[in-house]
């Protein structure tokens, strides 16, 4: 009789681990899911979604230009392309910040003020309006900067 009863409570120790499992399967996989947090499925969105690039042109003057296209991240501005792009070409890059400004000083062996040249750069063609660390770019721009005499 006591090895009966012995039985009777394993078996019922397991039947209600089993009733345990089953009960957190069934409350996971039917969990609402919440509507205000958004889902993490970055891989996915990103898998959907072409990669939107940036062309960028690093023109050391004499016929020597670089070109790099970049993968365009949100809130990258113009100076972000310029860093990835050289890093990913193993070209140095120094920047000098003046009163909040960021000047491009150097890049490779290409020193700003070598006979009158700095780095200078555009955007699709035009001059920019700020500096690069403010300009923000957009899929499909084209940053150009080119070791020059400024015009102005």
């Amino acid at each position: 009789m006591k090895m009966r009863k012995k039985h009777i409570f394993i078996i019922v120790i397991l039947f209600l681990i089993l009733l345990a499992l089953i009960f957190t399967y069934v409350k996971v996989s039917v969990a609402p899911k919440n509507e205000d947090q958004p889902e993490n499925n970055t891989q996915e969105q990103n898998a959907r979604q072409p990669e939107q690039k940036i062309l960028l042109l690093v023109d050391f003057g004499e016929g020597a230009i670089k070109e790099m296209p970049v993968n365009l991240r949100e809130g990258m501005t113009a100076l972000d392309v310029l860093k990835i792009g050289l890093e990913n070409l193993g070209i140095s890059l120094k920047t000098k910040d003046s009163s909040g400004i960021v000047y491009v000083e150097t890049i490779g062996e290409a020193e700003g003020g070598q006979n009158g040249k700095y780095w200078l750069y555009s955007i699709n063609g035009e001059q920019a309006p700020t500096s690069a660390d403010q300009m923000e770019i957009k899929a499909g721009d084209r940053v150009e900067w080119k070791f020059e005499k400024p015009s102005f």
